[in-house]
Formats: C-alpha cells, structure tokens, sequence
C-alpha cells in the first residue's frame, strides 16, 4: 500500500465510520470517510445551546454576558426567560415591565407575571394575566381575547375557541390555521386526521392549503 493510501486510512480511522473501497485499477483499499460520519454532530461546527450559564460573578447567555444579572439569586426558567431577585430576562435582554417576583414562564414563549403576559419577553396589550392560558401551537386566550404567537385574532371567540393540534384551532363560527382563518372550513365538521392534514364534510387541508380533489 502506497503512503499517500496509508495516510487516508489513517485520517479516516481518526474520523470514524470508515468505508474501504476496492480500487479499479488494482487490488490496493482506499479508505473514505461515510457520509454519515461526515454528517454525524461530532464533526460539525457545535451549535449554540439555549439556556444560561453562570459562575459566581457572572450570567451568560449564548456567549454573551447577561449585563445587570445578579449570579447570586440568577435562576434559569427555560424557554429563553431567566431572573434574579430584582429583574427578568429574556434570551439575556432585561423585561424591564416584568415582575421577578411573581414572574412564571407558560408555554409557547408566553409568561406571566400579577399584572401583564409577555410573548417572547415583550408585553402582550389588553390582556388579563388572571384568566389568561396557553392553548398550544402558539394559541392562547383569556376572557376576552385570543392570541396567536402574541397577537390578537379579533375574528375568534375566546368562549367557545380551541387548538386542535397541527397548526389548526376553531371556535363556534371559524376554522384557523397558524392564526389565519380558513374561509371555507365548517367548525362543525372540521377534525385533525395528523400529519398536516385536516377535513371537513366538504374539503381537505394539508398544512392550512386546501388539498384538490381530481
């Protein structure tokens, strides 16, 4: 076998997951790395990991330091939010209008505190954090309103709405899909088959797209 040969043997030994290929040429093996190892997270650039990171000075979050942090009294809540005994913080920002104390983080990036909801660490107006509950698929409500991912769908009812799962969510009188209305959907006859895929008595949807029927 020929240096340069044993030297590509030796690198895809050192990689992992080798493959020896029978040259057409003659008898000698080449040793090539698969693909899966190629792909495989060991050998890809590490990706950011969400959540903070702390010593006994100092907050990080994703490589940067969390400015007004206190280390000391710093818990990490999920989802992007984290506070101290004075302040929260959302993705190492300070919610300036948030309440540490009575601070609780939902669902789908919505938190709460005594007096306001917040979406992804920004208040969310005119809404009662009292009666206020997360849905799923970014849906939540309270008694007078109900939200997408934060903003307020003024043709749903929060009384009688629901999240049906995939994206979709009705109430009495509409269907929607990720917090746009589907026009033509029945709220009666309307069901999640999975997948993407949802009907009515009349028509069927794949990700909030009206299948055709040929």
């Amino acid at each position: 076998m020929s240096p340069i040969l044993k030297r590509l043997l030796w690198l895809g030994c050192l990689l992992g997951a080798v493959e020896t290929t029978v040259l057409p040429w003659g008898g000698s093996l080449l040793a090539t790395t698969s693909r899966a190892a190629l792909q495989h997270p060991a050998y890809g650039p590490p990706r950011p990991l969400p959540g903070y990171v702390k010593d006994a000075w100092t907050v990080w979050f994703r490589g940067r330091e969390v400015r007004g942090a206190s280390a000391s009294t710093f818990v990490d809540l999920g989802a992007g939010y984290g506070k101290d005994a004075w302040s929260v913080f959302f993705e190492g920002e300070e919610v300036k209008e948030a309440s540490g104390q009575s601070f609780a983080v939902l669902t789908d990036g919505y938190a709460r505190d005594d007096w306001r909801v917040f979406w992804k660490g920004r208040v969310v107006a005119d809404v009662s954090p009292a009666s206020f509950a997360t849905l799923g698929d970014g849906y939540a409500r309270d008694n007078w309103k109900v939200l997408w991912n934060g903003r307020a769908l003024e043709k749903a009812s929060p009384a009688s709405f629901e999240a049906l799962g995939d994206g979709y969510a009705r109430d009495n009188w509409k269907v929607f899909w990720c917090g746009n209305e589907l026009p033509d959907a029945v709220p009666s006859s309307f069901e999640v088959l999975g997948r993407g895929y949802a009907r009515d008595a009349w028509n069927t949807w794949y990700f909030g797209r009206p299948v055709e029927r040929f």
